[in-house]
């Protein structure tokens, strides 16, 4: 918003060469968070993407706020929406700028696919890196869950022993913020059960 006037055509690439960019860090799966700090006229700024429950915590703003914002948030990913968050340094302030909706429509074919697995008889579990309530929405849509109790955040599997882990997994089908070592981690219990894993 700094850079582009009513006059002007605003693109990413316009944006970029009228920024000096200092230094990027990319988003990872821990701290989904992406960060990128640019120069201009003498002054850095950080500019700052990514997961509601990652960038919030950083934006300076009152409680009231904080909860509204949550609020509109959590009924996007109700609506199986993934949802970014944005955020700028101001001094030695984050200031919040707000967010973006994406929706990434279910293809036909993963509903035929569903529908062919469980006349089969064959378990499925999805594990996403979408957030919780987003996961779900999907889940739920796709037939594969109808409650809640039914998902569980990738952290939680993480800090699981095996014995625990195995009583997880007879009773979730979604895992939520996943990570490649969570995934692992679930193939490798269910193989330990005796199950027969495929990844789709």
């Amino acid at each position: 918003r700094d850079t582009c006037t009513a006059s002007s055509t605003c693109t990413a690439a316009t944006v970029r060469i009228a920024l000096d960019i200092i230094r990027q860090t990319i988003v990872d799966n821990v701290s989904k968070i992406m960060e990128t700090t640019v120069r201009k006229d003498g002054i850095e700024k950080r500019l700052i993407k990514g997961a509601p429950e990652k960038v919030l915590p950083l934006c300076s703003m009152s409680q009231g706020r904080m909860e509204s914002e949550r609020a509109v948030i959590e009924r996007e990913q109700k609506r199986a929406r993934r949802v970014l968050c944005f955020c700028h340094s101001q001094g030695d302030k984050i200031i919040y700028d707000g967010y973006v909706s994406l929706f990434d429509p279910i293809r036909k074919e993963v509903f035929k696919a569903v529908s062919i697995c469980k006349k089969a008889g064959i378990k499925i579990k999805i594990l996403t890196g979408d957030n919780r309530l987003t996961a779900y929405a999907i889940a739920k849509e796709l037939g594969i869950c109808s409650e809640q109790n039914q998902v569980i955040d990738g952290y939680e599997i993480e800090r699981a022993d095996e014995k625990t882990l195995r009583k997880i997994l007879e009773r979730v089908c979604v895992i939520s913020r996943s990570t490649p070592l969570v995934k692992m981690n679930v193939v490798e219990s269910l193989k330990k059960s005796g199950e027969v894993v495929e990844k789709y």
